[in-house]
């Protein structure tokens, strides 16, 4: 595992089991999140306005490490200048080498891990959504994404941190690569009215729909 080249290869490798991701990242740092429970997650408030959950949030930790412009210059930049500076970070990540683009997820900014986590190599996107700087806001737009992968999702819907959040957990169902026991484990936290909606969803998985609409007719309201 000190093999930069062997890692590389190995985590390319689709049959490479999850279980041996997580050793490998705990023995380059990246401690392995908390499991969620096996049983269903006790269930959470309604969101309220103005919480992460009822809208993404910008955390003042996410400019944190951003190369080469301050934190001013990158609150007063323009669209143009962002996507510039996007655009030369991408191309700056494009050429590391797996350990750097590791380092860099674990202690880059929101902007990196943004790039990072649709890496086609499963040691970065997971050191990505592994990160200690990454926050509740950034798991949700994860969690929407269908450019991520299903691992990444896996980890979003095992972790037991995140996976108290009601926003999360609707978000994950509504996704369809979310994989399909993540999303069976959520349904019985959603409203009526979120079911009715993945009940009639053309976007979600089949099976997740199904149970949706056999979970409404059990109440009588489908």
């Amino acid at each position: 595992m000190r093999c930069e080249r062997l890692i590389e290869v190995l985590s390319d490798n689709p049959v490479t089991s999850p279980a041996t991701l997580d050793r490998v990242l705990e023995f380059l740092g990246i401690p392995v999140p908390d499991r969620a429970p096996t049983d269903p997650v006790p269930e959470a408030p309604p969101p309220k306005e103005g919480t992460a959950d009822a809208a993404a949030s910008t955390d003042p930790h996410d400019q944190e490490g951003l190369p080469e412009e301050g934190m001013q210059e990158f609150k007063n930049e323009s669209a143009e200048e962002t996507e510039e500076r996007s655009q030369n970070l991408f191309g700056k990540i494009q050429n590391m080498s797996v350990m750097q683009k590791i380092k860099l997820a674990r202690f880059g900014n929101a902007e990196a891990r943004s790039i990072l986590i649709r890496d086609r190599n499963k040691l970065v996107s997971s050191a990505a959504i592994r990160s200690p700087k990454v926050g509740e806001s950034e798991v949700l737009s994860f969690a929407k994404s269908r450019a991520v992968s299903d691992e990444i999702l896996r980890v979003i819907g095992s972790t037991r941190e995140w996976s108290k959040s009601r926003a999360i957990k609707h978000a994950l169902v509504m996704n369809p690569k979310t994989p399909v026991a993540i999303s069976m484990k959520f349904l019985g936290h959603l409203t009526d009215g979120e079911l009715n909606h993945i009940m009639k969803s053309k976007d979600v998985a089949a099976p997740v729909a199904q149970q949706a609409r056999r979970m409404l007719i059990k109440k009588g309201k489908a």
